[in-house]
Order: structure tokens, then sequence, then C-alpha cells
């Protein structure tokens, strides 16, 4: 008998294509009449103040630092992706989010003699896991406007 003369792709077990990919973003942004710098010093103190479980590189703020976050119904443990000052800070949650990858973003961009604050959630669900998610985001949402006015008025005051 002969041999078959097979291609390689007809001897690969045939996966299903993974869904495409549901995300949950959403952004709040805040004008500070206060300058860039004001601004992130107000960021810095409301990081300090929930007190870091892991002091980042260079320390407290800087990446691998890891703070436990609370809002309604989830604990989490965020860690510093990216420490840039006076303008960005880049996180993920570690743990406690019910989603596959999850990242907040906080930007200040300068505006004159003032500033503006714009920070960003961005979660991808589980499968089948979109209502997890979606009301993961939403209950983050209160406690980000919240985050966001205290350094508004702290870099204002």
């Amino acid at each position: 008998g002969r041999a078959s003369r097979r291609t390689p792709w007809q001897h690969r077990p045939v996966t299903p294509p993974r869904k495409k990919p549901v995300y949950r973003p959403i952004t709040l942004e805040r004008h500070v009449d206060a300058p860039r710098e004001r601004a992130w010093d107000a960021l810095l103190d409301l990081l300090t103040a929930a007190g870091y479980e892991t002091e980042g590189d260079p320390a407290p703020h800087g990446p691998g630092g890891t703070i436990r976050v609370r809002i309604p119904g989830y604990e989490l443990l965020a860690r510093t992706i990216s420490l840039e000052p006076p303008w960005r800070r880049v996180y993920q949650h570690v743990e406690g989010a019910p989603a596959r990858f999850a990242q907040g973003t906080i930007a200040i961009r300068d505006d004159g003699a003032t500033c503006h604050v714009a920070w960003a959630l961005i979660a991808e669900a589980e499968e089948g896991g979109d209502d997890a998610t979606a009301a993961f985001v939403e209950a983050a949402r209160p406690v980000l406007t919240r985050a966001l006015e205290r350094i508004a008025t702290t870099a204002e005051g």
C-alpha cells in the first residue's frame, strides 16, 4: 500500500474560534482649576490614603505597587503597571474583578494654567460573564467619580 499524502493542516484538531471579546469601558473626565502638578499630587495623596499593600519601584507609587480597593460588592487588588509623573498612571485589577482583564488609566493634561483629568476603566468579560462584568463597571462608576472629584477638590484647594 501507498503511504497517504496529507497536508499538515489535515492532522491538526479543529478548535472552534474564540468568541469576539466583549469590552465594558467607561471614561470620566473633569476640568481642574489648578496646574497639572497639583492634580498629580492630589492623585498621589489619594493613593497614599488608600494604603499600599506592596510598595512599587520607586516607592511607594511605582510599578508593582498594589492597593486594596473596595467598591460596593467587590474587594479588588489593583497593581500599578506604569507611572509617568506628572501625567499618567496605569493599573490593572489582578484580584476581585469579574473580568478576564480589567485595567484603568488616569491621565492629566495641561490646559493652560489649569488641567484636565481623565479616568478610564476597561474590562473584558469572561466568556458568558458579560452581565457580571457590566455590573462591576457600573458599580465602579460612582466610586471613580468620587475619587475624581476628590482629586479636583484637593488640587483646587
